[in-house]
């Protein structure tokens, strides 16, 4: 009986043992005997590496949270940067349809204005003589350009509505049918005039067109009042395509003077 026990016994301490190796080997490699410094190490340890890795997953989520952030503002800008496009693009097409509207009333204005001018007008051709001299220096046909007398406008004035020349002067356009103004200067008039036949010419004869660029840039309001108060001298020097006329007459005129002579009212080559 008492051999028995100290078998058992031996068996218990075997095990026991055995079982305080293995809890060594899983709680801390690196003992090598069962002592508190060596496991209060380990657990030192484990509690670093389990906060480093908490400390890489808060970084990863901080980063994630980040790029979220980065994501957000991004699409906000891109949507900023839409409706700011979408804004410019409905502002350009309300002043394109604003134009479009004003240019519709300056045509009216410029249908009336010059329709009551022409109104029982007689109108002529230019002679064929100053066909003849004029045409080099005109890419328009001016042989479809035609011109009379109108006293409604100030005196002294000429205004072409596209192919359509009213002079007020009843003496020049005598002369200028005939074929018989007198000196060269006389010729500035014509050759000004026929400048705003050659712009007409240029936008295909087309009134509308041209009317936008009879009118300038001048207001709505500013066109109304002057017809209103009949202040057709000021309207007539405002206008942006006059100077251009200006410049085509005396272009012609210095190459009429080089090739013609006028001898007894009449035009004719040196």
């Amino acid at each position: 009986m008492k051999k028995i026990v100290t078998v058992a016994g031996l068996a218990s301490v075997l095990a026991f043992g055995g079982f305080f190796t293995a809890l060594q080997t899983v709680e801390a490699k690196s003992c090598k005997k069962w002592d508190l410094a060596c496991k209060a190490k380990a657990a030192a340890d484990k509690a670093k590496t389990a906060a480093k890795k908490a400390a890489k997953k808060a970084k990863a989520a901080a980063d994630k949270a980040k790029a979220a952030v980065k994501k957000a503002k991004a699409a906000a800008k891109k949507g900023a940067k839409k409706a700011k496009a979408a804004a410019k693009k409905a502002a350009k097409k309300a002043k394109a349809a604003a134009k479009k509207a004003a240019d519709k009333v300056k045509y009216a204005l410029f249908k009336a204005y010059l329709g009551q001018m022409g109104r029982k007008v007689k109108k002529y051709k230019l002679p064929k003589v100053y066909l003849n001299a004029f045409q080099p220096y005109y890419k328009a046909p001016l042989k479809k350009h035609s011109f009379g007398f109108s006293k409604r406008q100030p005196k002294n004035n000429a205004t072409t509505a596209c192919k359509k020349t009213y002079y007020n002067n009843k003496d020049y356009v005598r002369k200028l049918r005939k074929g018989q103004l007198p000196e060269f200067d006389n010729f500035s008039w014509v050759l000004h005039e026929l400048g705003h036949f050659e712009q007409c010419y240029q936008r295909n004869f087309d009134e509308f067109k041209y009317s936008r660029l009879w009118w300038g840039d001048l207001k709505k309001a500013t066109l109304e009042r002057m017809l209103t108060k009949k202040n057709l001298k000021n309207l007539h020097d405002s206008m942006k395509m006059e100077q251009n006329a200006e410049n085509i007459s005396n272009q012609v005129l210095e190459k009429l003077r080089r090739k013609y002579k006028i001898k007894g009212g009449k035009l004719i080559k040196k």
